[in-house]
């Protein structure tokens, strides 16, 4: 397979196991939610937040898969979109 392959193929597994996990618990918390279990809430934030951190994993996975493929431009390129990722999400979260 090639390079280009490899990379889509991972970051697309991981899109897609972030996606489905999330959904998945997202319905149990709002199944658990309908039997009042203390934890419902718990469940269904632990699935969002799965979901909103799915993108950032997806660019440290490429970022991964480019390092082992010792593209080590494109690894400093993720490596840099995942900070300014990461940094708008914290600067997001401490200015509210």
């Amino acid at each position: 397979m090639s390079a280009d392959g490899k990379t889509d193929r991972a970051v697309a597994l991981t899109l897609a196991a972030g996606s489905y996990s999330s959904f998945v618990l997202i319905l149990v918390g709002l199944a658990a939610q309908t039997l009042r279990s203390p934890y419902a809430h718990l469940i269904s934030v632990a699935g969002v937040l799965l979901l909103l951190a799915t993108p950032a994993l997806r660019i440290f996975v490429a970022g991964v898969v480019f390092l082992i493929e010792r593209d080590y431009k494109y690894t400093a390129i993720a490596l840099v979109v995942l900070l300014i990722v990461l940094t708008s999400a914290w600067l997001g979260v401490g200015l509210h």
